[in-house]
């Protein structure tokens, strides 16, 4: 991934051919980051995997399972607080843009680490 470099086709770019576009370019990264994280968290490269979920993250703040993956990887690491604070980040994130909390799957896995 380290050719890209921001938002597909420049969020600047109002032609009626470019918004579709760019919208199956973005879910198509995000797949392919999701693809890579998993792998790369089953072959236990964490370190890896933390920096293609921040990617993931920086391209889409809404994907949940970045952060479910990214707490794993941290949790992983024994960097327990970054963890807490990826979930605290997803809350805030969540909260302002969508009004909504975290789903119950990433609760109980915060839950599960002892982060609170």
């Amino acid at each position: 991934m380290p050719l890209y470099r921001g938002s597909f086709l420049g969020q600047e770019e109002d032609a009626p051919w470019a918004v579709p576009r760019r919208e199956r370019l973005r879910a198509r990264f995000i797949e392919l980051v999701g693809t890579m994280c998993a792998a790369l968290e089953g072959e236990k490269k964490y370190d890896k995997a933390v920096n293609l979920y921040l990617r993931g993250i920086e391209a889409d703040d809404l994907v949940e399972p970045f952060y479910q993956g990214l707490m794993r990887c941290y949790e992983r690491l024994n960097r327990r607080s970054e963890a807490a604070g990826v979930y605290r980040r997803l809350c805030r994130t969540l909260s302002v843009t969508l009004g909504v909390t975290p789903s119950s799957a990433t609760r109980r896995l915060f839950e599960s680490m002892s982060l609170s």
